[in-house]
């Protein structure tokens, strides 16, 4: 039995859902402990991994706990926490990177470059091996999507709205820099018709998820469920569910088109999100996309990707959120969806059209490679 330490950047829900699903063929047999915060912890502790350290992978506590624990390790899997594989590399521990947003970097450290793999899951447009060879990564893998292997399951009439993890240390905290799960809830509850759909359920982590139930708490709770959930048992509702409303988050949204779901993309929550759906408007999925940029028509929607201005971006969805017209305009363009007969099988096709860019699912690659430096 190997020891491995696990981390995941503490950013929404994609990396440590990814992180989750490789860690789905390795946590039976090998002894695991994942350290990490927020968000990243949160969902990490809902898989009963054998120990956990709650605390920023930046701080001197990390780094003197992991150099106390580092020889007794066989390895260190970090899914873009950068923090803890720096380190892990400078004490020589041997170093697994995963990375679902690389066409998204500018740059990365000298010792990203140097680990032992560094797999990249392939997402949205980008030159991927150009980019690595411009960083002089020296064991670079571009690999199919790491997301689980699904089991048809029978649809019931049930709408997902899913908001991810919703926040990030040190970038965002709901309640503070941005109310987009509370806007976009109570867009959905007031505006759309939900009389079609026998249960309606609102995911997300669970600090959004007690709010929101407060919040609604007049509802009929038979029908609108408020949960946060393990990564399997979210899986196994996207599959069985009828319809997906999502933040656009990449992760989401493989998890979503591979399990065959109709999906509607929400505007962007985040920076990263607004590039996703930047995406899909050039494809096939153009449709089924929901971008700030349709909804601003006398007011512009102004946000530039290449700082990575967040405040920016909020400071739009904050008008958006003071805008009445513009909140029930984007109700009448899903309500005009789903009640389209044609929708879901339209939806399916654009999906298939998608998910060619993807290639295979590649968790078996990245397991049967990383067995072989346990």
């Amino acid at each position: 039995m190997a020891k491995i330490i696990v981390t995941s950047e503490n950013f929404c829900f994609g990396s440590t859902g990814m992180l989750i699903s490789l860690l789905s063929l390795f946590k039976h047999k090998h002894e695991i402990l994942f350290i990490g915060t927020g968000t990243a912890l949160e969902l990490a502790k809902k898989e009963g991994y054998q120990s956990y350290i709650d605390i920023e992978t930046s701080s001197k506590k990390f780094r003197k706990i992991l150099n106390k624990k580092s020889s007794d390790y066989d390895l260190l899997i970090s899914s873009m926490d950068i923090d803890s594989a720096v380190f892990a590399k400078k004490i020589g521990m041997k170093v697994v990177w995963l990375d679902n947003i690389f066409w998204y970097r500018d740059s990365i450290p000298p010792e990203l470059a140097s680990v032992d793999y560094f797999f990249c899951q392939k997402g949205i447009s980008g030159d991927y091996v150009s980019k690595a060879k411009k960083f002089r990564i020296s064991n670079f893998y571009l690999v199919g999507p790491l997301i689980p292997k699904f089991r048809p399951q029978k649809r019931e009439n049930k709408l997902i709205v899913s908001f991810g993890g919703a926040e990030a240390s040190g970038f965002y905290k709901f309640g503070q820099e941005t109310n987009y799960p509370f806007m976009m809830a109570e867009l959905i509850v007031n505006y759309v018709d939900l009389d079609r759909f026998e249960e309606v359920f609102f995911v997300s982590n669970e600090a959004v998820i007690l709010e929101l139930s407060k919040k609604f708490s007049h509802l009929d709770l038979s029908k609108y469920r408020f949960v946060s959930l393990d990564h399997d048992n979210f899986i196994n509702l996207i599959s069985s569910s009828s319809l997906l409303l999502t933040s656009p988050g990449q992760q989401t949204i493989l998890e979503s088109f591979f399990s065959n779901t109709p999906t509607i993309t929400l505007p962007a929550a985040n920076d990263t999100h607004y590039k996703v759906n930047q995406f899909l408007l050039n494809s096939s999925y153009k449709p089924y996309v929901l971008s700030w940029d349709m909804f601003f028509e006398s007011q512009k929607f102004s946000y530039s990707t290449a700082n990575h201005d967040l405040n920016n971006l909020w400071e739009n969805i904050k008008k958006f959120g003071d805008n009445l017209e513009m909140k029930k305009s984007v109700a009448k363009r899903i309500n005009f969806l789903v009640k389209n007969k044609s929708f879901y099988k339209k939806n399916i096709e654009a999906q298939k059209e998608i998910k060619k860019e993807f290639s295979i699912n590649g968790l078996s690659r990245v397991a049967s490679l990383i067995r072989k430096i346990l």
